[in-house]
């Protein structure tokens, strides 16, 4: 039976105590574990999308992260980094497409901070660039024909939208502006983007 999460995270500190480690030596090192998110399975198995969380040079958390891809008709072979961009980004929410030979992903490689969506083929390609707007986005997902993406989109919000997301400094008239979250469908081929939802009604989910 596996060992639920509380119990491990037990077993865990009285390991990492019984070797006379202090506190924050503790901390340090659970903190400094590398981070996986956003696994995904393309539909015919083959192959796997994962996120990796990066860290600073100093081992501090970083906002930066990578998509890697692995083969599992491979046999043992290590994963390749999906992107082609070479600097450090932040990249994540990768999805495959219904016939599995695309995968699409937010990242803000061409600009920091702002999240665009991309597209790549999955076998061999780079990636090409499909938005061009200003706000936050997150959760893409292809429609079952694959002739559509969708996504949750907040324009020209000044910060991350959500509730447990912090909020930016009070300055001029407070409150004077609400910024909603909308449904928005996406050409994979053209890059339009179209918000679908009423512009007064917040989408926290969708399917």
């Amino acid at each position: 039976m596996p060992m639920p999460f509380r119990s491990f995270g037990i077993a865990l500190l009285c390991s990492l105590a019984a070797n006379a480690q202090t506190p924050e030596q503790i901390l340090s090192t659970m903190a400094g574990t590398t981070q996986y998110k956003d696994v995904t399975i393309s539909g015919d198995g083959r192959f796997v999308a994962y996120t990796v969380n990066l860290r600073n040079k100093d081992n501090t958390a970083s906002r930066n992260s990578e998509i890697w891809l692995l083969d599992t008709a491979a046999g043992g072979g290590a994963g390749r980094r999906l992107t082609t961009v070479k600097t450090l980004h932040s990249e994540h929410s990768a999805v495959f497409s219904p016939d599995g030979k695309q995968i699409v992903y937010l990242s803000d490689a061409a600009k920091a901070q702002q999240l665009e969506l991309y597209v790549q083929p999955v076998a061999s390609g780079a990636a090409r660039k499909l938005t061009s707007v200003t706000g936050f986005l997150s959760t893409p997902r292809w429609s079952r024909d694959g002739s559509r993406l969708a996504m949750l989109f907040t324009e020209n919000a000044p910060r991350a939208s959500g509730p447990l997301e912090p909020s930016t400094k009070d300055s001029g008239v407070v409150e004077e502006k609400s910024f909603e979250q909308r449904l928005t469908l996406v050409d994979p081929h053209t890059g339009d983007v179209k918000q679908i939802t009423p512009a007064d009604t917040y989408v926290y989910e969708y399917d």
